[in-house]
């Protein structure tokens, strides 16, 4: 039934690749076939920052010449007892799935791993969890998309949910009035725009005010300056600095909102393009900005003013200038389902769910 290895380099990941995307993925409702580059770029250790402080492996199951299971499993390059996996692809078959995954989980006891979770793409600030509701619609920029079964496969191979995550989309016309009616200004705030004459000063920022917000969230990680720089300079490669809404008080950045034109829906619709095409489609209607639907990456606000309406008042600056440029749609990402303060804020909006992701762990004997 086909054996498993290890691949490295760009032909031997872009034949996987391309071998998964047709065999797996073709006709499935939601989902369309993004640049075969934005992938492969991520494996590049020349171009990609993470791969400094990390080391991984990645893993297929081939049968007959064809691939039809790929897993990559990664260690930061400290000792540690927690690894990760990513990209997790297979057939509907628990042989497969089970075979593939006990050689990548192997690899990991092999550094001292003793616990895995995942998957993430490649870490907590990116692609996270595995989507288990709301396949019939393509997922935003920057978030997963997977068949309905993958976590079967994982729960039969011994992995168990540890984090579920949701999203929540609105229509900016018709929620607005909600959005505007509860924002209430409790302290003397600024909101202003992303100042793309001072990108670097900018980023810097925003990583401050973001690893304050959330360091004491589940699995967070303090993002580094090079992840973040990259992270935030691809964000705005496709992004529209006014979507990005910095909240100051008595002249310090205390919060930000940050938002993206959700360029997936066009690359959904024009799925059948060829590869080139593609990306002169892409690159056209974000210059022109055509694009008309919006994801907001995170919400952030400093520890000492979280619980103040601070939120509130971001939402409503971003859902304001986010209507008047055009945009129709918007969707908040990776509401974490124990975050309570961030459900309360959706309910509030009467925001309603649009999909579910989780993120699955296992422990290794």
């Amino acid at each position: 039934m086909g054996s498993c290895l290890a691949i490295s380099g760009e032909k031997e990941l872009r034949r996987a690749l391309l071998d998964i995307r047709r065999k797996i993925y073709r006709g499935l409702p939601g989902w369309h076939e993004p640049p075969v580059f934005m992938e492969l770029d991520r494996f590049d250790t020349a171009k990609e920052p993470f791969w400094k402080d990390h080391i991984g492996q990645t893993f297929i199951h081939e049968d007959d010449g064809e691939i039809d299971a790929r897993v990559t499993v990664f260690v930061p390059n400290t000792r540690t007892t927690v690894g990760r996996f990513a990209c997790f692809d297979c057939i509907h078959d628990e042989e497969v799935a089970e075979s593939i995954l006990s050689e990548a989980t192997q690899w990991l006891v092999a550094r001292g791993v003793s616990h895995v979770e995942g998957p993430y793409f490649f870490n907590i600030h990116e692609e996270v969890g595995l989507l288990t509701r709301g396949f019939e619609s393509p997922s935003a920029i920057m978030m997963p998309y997977n068949p309905g079964y993958y976590h079967e496969l994982l729960e039969h191979a011994g992995f168990d949910t540890v984090r579920r995550f949701l999203t929540y989309r609105y229509d900016l016309e018709s929620c607005y009035e909600t959005v505007h009616s509860q924002a209430r200004a409790i302290g003397n705030y600024t909101i202003r725009s992303f100042d793309m004459k001072q990108v670097g000063p900018e980023i810097a920022m925003l990583l401050d005010v973001y690893n304050s917000a959330f360091q004491d969230n589940w699995g967070f990680e303090p993002i580094t300056a090079s992840q973040g720089e990259q992270l935030i300079q691809n964000i705005l490669e496709v992004g529209d600095p006014r979507l990005v809404r910095v909240a100051e008080r008595d002249g310090q950045a205390v919060g930000f909102i940050l938002c993206v034109p959700d360029v997936n829906g066009h690359l959904y619709s024009i799925r059948n393009y060829p590869e080139l095409m593609k990306k002169l489609s892409l690159g056209w209607n974000v210059m022109r900005h055509n694009i008309r639907d919006c994801r907001v990456i995170t919400l952030a606000v400093r520890r000492e003013f979280q619980g103040k309406a601070l939120s509130r008042l971001l939402v409503d600056s971003l859902a304001s200038v986010a209507r008047e440029a055009g945009y129709r749609n918007a969707e908040l990402s990776y509401v974490d389902t124990e975050n309570r303060q961030m459900k309360r804020l959706m309910v509030g909006y009467r925001f309603h769910t649009q999909k579910e992701y989780r993120i699955f762990a296992k422990e290794l004997g």
